[in-house]
Parts: C-alpha cells; sequence; structure tokens
C-alpha cells in the first residue's frame, strides 16, 4: 500500500468495532472534492507501566482479542511501559475505565491526523437544535407550529 498526503479539511470521523478489527472513517472536503479515507484492521492501543502488569491481570484477562507488546518507551516517571493491544474499540474502552477505576496511571493514544493549512470553501453549514418538550421558557418558532 502507498500513503499519499492530501490537504483537506476534517469534516466528520467515525470509528466501528468489526469482527477484523476497528474501522475508522474519516471524511474530507479537500480541492479535488469530498474524500472518505477509511483504515481497516486497526487495534486500539493504551500503554501502562510495565510494573502494573500483575495489578491489571485480573482485568485484562478478561478481555478478549488483547496483546501485550514490551516497547522500547517511558513513562514521565521513566518506567519502562508496555502497550496493551485490543482488536474492538468498546472493549478497550471498558478495560481503560475499570483500569484507571482501580487507580491504574494509563497513557493513552488516538489516531494522528495533523493539523494543515487548508482551508475549506463550504458556503453553507447545517445542523440541528433539538429543545427537549420538558425545557422551561421554550416555545416553537412561529414557523414551525
Amino acid at each position: 500500500m502507498t500513503a499519499h498526503t492530501l490537504d483537506g479539511f476534517l469534516l466528520t470521523r467515525n470509528w466501528r468495532d468489526t469482527p477484523a478489527g476497528i474501522e475508522l472513517e474519516f471524511w474530507f472536503s479537500t480541492p479535488q472534492g469530498p474524500l472518505c479515507a477509511l483504515v481497516r484492521k486497526e487495534h486500539s492501543v493504551f500503554f501502562l507501566e510495565q510494573r502494573s502488569l500483575e495489578q491489571v491481570g485480573a482485568v485484562l484477562c478478561d478481555v478478549p482479542g488483547f496483546e501485550i507488546k514490551p516497547l522500547p518507551l517511558r513513562s514521565f516517571s521513566m518506567e519502562p511501559v508496555v502497550g496493551l493491544y485490543v482488536t474492538q474499540y468498546r472493549q478497550a474502552r471498558r478495560a481503560a475505565d475499570e483500569l484507571r477505576r482501580r487507580g491504574q496511571a494509563l497513557f493513552m493514544e488516538d489516531p494522528a491526523v495533523r493539523a494543515g493549512t487548508y482551508r475549506s470553501s463550504l458556503k453553507v453549514v447545517s445542523f440541528d437544535i433539538d429543545y427537549p418538550p420538558w425545557a422551561p421558557d421554550t416555545q416553537p418558532h412561529p414557523r414551525h407550529n
């Protein structure tokens, strides 16, 4: 596969858990028109200090599809870290939440999308604002009766 660098304005991003791993979907506005970039078979990853592995074993054994990899990285306190790679985003978030609840320091990383200088030529933006019916002092606009 060849990597391409394009200028674009990020419109939306989304993720989906699939049987093959996480699928990331990015929609961009580019000078050439709309662009959908799909990244398939990704893993969610977070890092923790290597010395924490024994303490977190009970949580990690309940996470299907995870892999621990020693890495040549160090934490902010200069401790060796390991990467925990999980094939499903929801499982990774549940494990991370439980580890944090147990007082573990985690170091997270999200997919990299770098800032650029491209400015979209979009002229119209559409969005909905919904007011709950129980909100005080909200009256429908006369055109929407």
